[in-house]
């Protein structure tokens, strides 16, 4: 379905005209951006075929990745057309039009929203349970990072850890976790918009991966449909174990879908060389 190798490059030119004329820090992954401002709910928007739809998101679950597809009109009425950030919430009823971007799960939980347009074509929305939630970037700051994020696309490069020191005491078990059957999940009638929000649900996915398989175990990000995943363990590795771990890991973000991965063993490495071949590897 190639769901990732367009997705990073829809950036509209208006879109990088809008950075101000200081550089701003740009940031490797939305995920990072998030870590940065201790934000664990929030997404990004942009205009996808005429429509805003999340492109990006940490602590948003796969079924309001899809329900976020809305007009334009819907958030000139909602939120107007200033670069400010506008709070809404469920005390004093300003939150109900926004609940028709979020599963039902979602609505449950949701006490509050911060709100920052970036462009004509680019919204951050953050989500807070509590209403006593405070958000302390700017919306300057909030602007100008994630403009330059948009802007930059994702060109940097993997930072791969040290694998010599694990491998003298267990071989690295070389396993490819195939995503598709998960992706086709949230799929929608429009091409251009299943792209994003499965683009967007890769992401989100991978990050939740990384913080759970911590180092020296290793996610790699590929263009595919796909997680190429190095873990350190003895020859008799159990690879169901792994499969329940990372259903159980990944449900809240994708509900019934989360038992949809299938593992592939690609093979085991005994040496730095074969560990950064399989990396390597389309």
């Amino acid at each position: 379905m190639g769901l990732l190798s367009r997705a990073g490059k829809k950036t509209n030119g208006l879109l990088a005209k809008s950075l101000s004329a200081r550089q701003a820090h740009v940031f490797a992954s939305f995920s990072a951006f998030c870590q940065k401002h201790h934000f664990t709910s929030c997404a990004l928007l942009k205009i996808i075929d005429g429509s805003f739809v999340i492109s990006d998101c940490m602590g948003i679950d796969a079924p309001t990745v899809v329900s976020s597809v809305s007009t334009p009109d819907f958030w000139n009425g909602a939120i107007g057309t200033e670069y400010a950030l506008k709070r809404f919430a469920a005390s004093d009823n300003t939150l109900a039009p926004f609940y028709q971007l979020f599963s039902e799960a979602m609505r449950e939980t949701v006490c509050a929203l911060h709100i920052v347009r970036l462009s004509p074509e680019a919204i951050f929305m953050h989500v807070a349970a509590n209403e006593d939630t405070s958000f302390a970037a700017s919306a300057q700051e909030v602007r100008e990072s994630l403009l330059a994020f948009i802007a930059a696309g994702r060109t940097t490069k993997m930072q791969l850890p040290d694998f010599a020191s694990p491998l003298s005491s267990c071989s690295a078990q070389l396993l490819l976790l195939s995503v598709k059957n998960v992706l086709n999940s949230f799929s929608v009638e429009n091409a251009a918009l299943t792209e994003t929000i499965c683009a967007a649900v890769y992401n989100e996915l991978f990050a939740v991966l990384q913080q759970s398989l911590k180092q020296p175990n290793c996610t790699v990000q590929t263009s595919h449909d796909e997680i190429k995943l190095i873990i350190f363990a003895q020859e008799h590795f159990d690879e169901q174990l792994l499969q329940a771990h990372i259903a159980r890991t990944c449900s809240k973000l994708l509900g019934a879908a989360a038992e949809s991965f299938i593992i592939i063993k690609a093979g085991v490495a005994h040496t730095v060389q074969e560990i950064t071949q399989f990396v390597d590897e389309g």
